[in-house]
């Protein structure tokens, strides 16, 4: 159970610093995939 536990949290890490990277790059939609998913969670 530590192990799932470990991994869960290395994987939130690991976006966390991917969604930040873009926040301080001023690139937060750097594909049409991002504006494609973030206009569905607006809608939605």
């Amino acid at each position: 159970m530590a192990l799932l536990t470990e991994d869960v949290e290395q994987e939130l890490s690991a976006t966390a610093q991917q969604m930040l990277g873009k926040l301080w790059s001023h690139q937060l939609f750097q594909s049409e995939w991002d504006t494609g998913a973030f206009i569905i969670f607006l809608i939605f």
